[in-house]
């Protein structure tokens, strides 16, 4: 399943995904457009089953009556499933956001904490980022991150993410792009499995060089 985020005009960190009430890990059957947050949707189809409803009565049609009755049921029960779930999608974008912004708070555990233990970047694994991370960290500041793009293709556990990210540092502005694959955790979240692609511009990014 593809699903484009709509991030043309970009998120800065600081700005996160919407905030949810969601309390649950949504399961693998329900579907990520189920859960997704429409309250433009929600408010203009209540408002439909309640003026549907309000002319049924009126006119005593019984008929119009529980088919608008319905629709208001059945937009109650979706709104209340996204609020209660949080889909993998979901989650998946929130991850690119707590390692962007444990990156620009320079917390290299928070940011270790997102990488799968097989995690590999080029030659490079797991053991070898903290170290790599912090030199690239200690020589910048990060004063912003700007997402401009984002997309994901997940199949079940599994995902594919390209992200276009600006970073704004002491040293001026670098656009850089990535595309990630991603395991899903089955008592944890999204873990990052690899680096497949990372450009500066439109160059490729040497191996483990993040400035």
């Amino acid at each position: 399943m593809n699903i484009n985020l709509g991030h043309a005009i970009g998120n800065i960190i600081g700005q996160t995904p919407s905030q949810t009430l969601a309390a649950f890990r949504a399961p693998h059957f329900l579907p990520n457009a189920l859960l997704e947050h429409r309250p433009i949707l929600w408010l203009i189809l209540m408002i439909a089953g309640l003026i549907a409803l309000y002319m049924a009565r009126q006119r005593r049609e019984r008929r119009v009556q529980l088919v608008a009755a319905a629709l208001l049921m059945a937009t109650l029960c979706w709104f209340l499933l996204a609020q209660l779930f949080v889909s993998s999608a979901q989650r998946l974008e929130a991850v690119h956001h707590r390692i962007l912004a444990a990156a620009q708070a320079k917390d290299i555990p928070a940011v270790m904490n997102n990488l799968a233990a097989t995690f590999h970047w080029g030659p490079l694994t797991k053991d070898a980022m903290p170290t790599m991370v912090q030199a690239s960290l200690d020589s910048i500041t990060v004063k912003a991150f700007y997402v401009a793009k984002y997309e994901s293709d997940i199949e079940t556990d599994e995902a594919q993410t390209r992200i276009a990210v600006t970073v704004y540092t002491d040293a001026g502005q670098f656009p850089t792009q990535w595309q990630l694959h991603w395991h899903d955790e089955a008592n944890a979240d999204w873990q990052l499995v690899a680096v497949e692609q990372s450009k500066v511009g439109d160059q490729n990014m040497p191996t483990g060089l993040v400035h």
